[in-house]
């Protein structure tokens, strides 16, 4: 049982722990003991939160420093188990193996201090008879990698496999454990396996568009999504999407992340992105190609992605013609006489971007021309000279001009407009 600065043990304290010295651990919490009894300890400081009843407690000292030299010096033909290996070491801070072939913490002394069941000594046992004998024995310790008992001192290289060096001083971590573990490490090929294995991560991309057909001069949206199958998250994901020819950027959105563009390519820079934890981009373009449109996304990271077939996503639309419309065509005059020109101005629309247009003229005269219309240009002048006002014995004549306005993919539009042309009487310069 116990309180906040009180602890009282099951069972009694071998050798009662000096008041001041030592200190008692439980989990992370340490408290240095105050005074004591063979069943009872006072702390200095309170826990932070009372340990429950029943709660295994340790105690150590602070570090002490080793006997130098070494400690005592062991050899084969003169073994006591008896002997402690190093008298200055006051801290229990060597180990050895027991009869059981488990690290114990103790001083080598040949003691048998819990008196287990099993017969498991906590001393040294040379001759496995499981008792701790008084007098020399004559073992060879460091078989079998010799065969010989000598006299000579055991060092460092010998195969101790009754006595060990200590490798952890007690108390050095809350949660370390004295005996080693029962599983080798693991290869420098195992670790970088599971390294891979962490870095490893599949991103896939799936994309939806706004509409499967459109007309040019629309605005058709690509909705894409990056997904992580799988634990591990991806990092540094990228998206990009080298856009097509014949097509206007609008926009380039996403959930998280940024986007640019680079040339002709627009990229999405999302950072990392989580499995179960989707991430959204969109792409807004205007395309002015008629035909079929095909549009690829393509994502990367730098993990390693074990499944590369879906880190593109790829949609294709079809992009119908936008007809040219002439939206005026008029005549510079709408009258004149033989022999003078007039001039025709038409503007026009074509939400196809990309298209070429030519225009075909009747002129009412019996002349037709082809203008070819300047690339980009939706509206356009041109001149004519009429030569005669038509021969119908007539003072005038009414000329219709009709204007074909086309585009290079089939689309066209008509227009008419009319002007009117006088006789000009004929006059006698000269008589004879």
């Amino acid at each position: 049982s116990n309180t906040a600065t009180r602890i009282t043990v099951a069972t009694a304290w071998t050798s009662t722990p000096a008041a001041g010295s030592r200190y008692v651990l439980n989990g992370r919490q340490v408290r240095q003991i105050v005074s004591n009894t063979a069943t009872q300890l006072v702390l200095a400081q309170s826990w932070t939160t009372i340990p429950a009843n029943g709660t295994p407690y340790a105690l150590y000292t602070t570090t002490q420093n080793r006997a130098n030299p070494a400690p005592v010096v062991l050899v084969e033909t003169s073994l006591f188990e008896t002997t402690v290996v190093d008298p200055t070491d006051n801290a229990n801070r060597l180990v050895f193996n027991n009869s059981a072939g488990n690290k114990t913490q103790y001083p080598l002394n040949g003691l048998n201090r819990n008196a287990d069941a099993g017969g498991v000594l906590d001393g040294p046992n040379y001759d496995n008879d499981m008792t701790v004998d008084t007098a020399a024995l004559m073992v060879n310790v460091d078989a079998p990698q010799d065969t010989m008992i000598t006299a000579a001192p055991m060092n460092g290289h010998d195969d101790w496999r009754r006595v060990s060096l200590p490798f952890l001083q007690f108390g050095d971590s809350a949660d370390s454990a004295i005996n080693s573990e029962p599983e080798s490490p693991p290869t420098l090929m195992q670790l970088l396996q599971f390294q891979n294995l962490l870095d490893t991560a599949d991103v896939s991309v799936s994309v939806t568009t706004s509409a499967s057909t459109i007309v040019q001069g629309d605005h058709l949206v690509y909705n894409y999504t990056a997904t992580v199958q799988g634990s591990n998250p991806a990092d540094g994901v990228t998206i990009a999407d080298v856009l097509p020819a014949g097509v206007t950027l609008v926009s380039a959105t996403s959930s998280q992340g940024t986007s640019s563009l680079d040339g002709n390519t627009v990229r999405w820079d999302l950072g990392t992105v989580w499995p179960g934890v989707p991430v959204t981009f969109r792409l807004v373009v205007i395309p002015c190609l008629v035909g079929t449109l095909i549009n690829t996304a393509t994502a990367s990271t730098i993990d390693i992605d074990p499944v590369a077939t879906n880190n593109s996503a790829t949609a294709q639309t079809t992009v119908l013609n936008s007809v040219p419309v002439i939206t005026s065509a008029g005549l510079s005059a709408t009258e004149i006489r033989e022999n003078d020109s007039v001039r025709l101005s038409v503007n026009f629309t074509d939400a196809g971007s990309c298209d070429t247009h030519s225009a075909r003229i009747v002129w009412g005269d019996g002349q037709v021309q082809i203008f070819p219309v300047p690339a980009g240009q939706r509206e356009f002048s041109v001149d004519h000279q009429y030569l005669d006002d038509n021969p119908t014995s007539t003072p005038f004549d009414t000329n219709i001009v009709e204007i074909t306005l086309s585009d290079n993919n089939g689309g066209s539009d008509t227009e008419m407009t009319s002007l009117i042309v006088a006789n000009v009487p004929p006059v006698i310069v000269e008589f004879h």
